[in-house]
């Protein structure tokens, strides 16, 4: 079995990458008030022009292609509520999914 096969594996079967208890992940609770594993990220992108610095926060979640809700679903995290703008499948059972805080 390859590497990306025991990776694919892996992410199907929810072991380590997507257990809540002892991996990486934490729960999401869709609209219909499901929990799902995710990995959240909140990275902070920063782009320097030379004469100026512009910063960002990029929120986005990994999940199992499985338990990915619809694109204009939405997902809370961390007592968040965020909207899912698009999704980018990586080919070995999980999706990235990118995600914009819903205004209240």
């Amino acid at each position: 079995m390859s590497l990306n096969d025991d990776i694919a594996a892996d992410i199907a079967s929810g072991h380590v990458f997507y257990d809540i208890d002892s991996g990486f992940a934490e729960n999401a609770t869709t609209a219909s008030g499901e929990n799902v594993p995710v990995i959240f990220d909140f990275e902070y992108l920063e782009s320097d022009t030379g004469e100026l610095a512009i910063g960002s926060r990029a929120p986005r979640c990994s999940i199992r292609s499985t338990d990915q809700p619809a694109i204009g679903g939405t997902l809370t995290i961390r007592s968040v509520l965020f909207s899912i703008t698009h999704a980018e499948p990586n080919g070995d059972g999980e999706s990235y999914l990118y995600l914009q805080k819903v205004l209240s």
